[in-house]
């Protein structure tokens, strides 16, 4: 609810949190922590963002 709410957060976007602090990148331990490779990928950002534009455009 934290990371939801507080207004310390005001102006940081796009970032991943676990347990109220920013997530580090997943180090391939055997804990399933961390942000994986993929949802840092800016190009799969993008093209996410390209197909969710063209599947709600006319």
């Amino acid at each position: 609810m934290f990371v939801g709410t507080s207004s310390l957060l005001d102006e940081i976007g796009g970032c991943y949190f676990e347990g109220c602090d920013q997530a580090l990148p997943h180090d391939d331990g055997p804990e399933a922590v961390g942000v994986a490779d993929h949802a840092l990928d800016p190009e799969a950002a993008q093209r996410l963002r390209d197909m969710s534009a063209l599947s709600v455009s006319d």
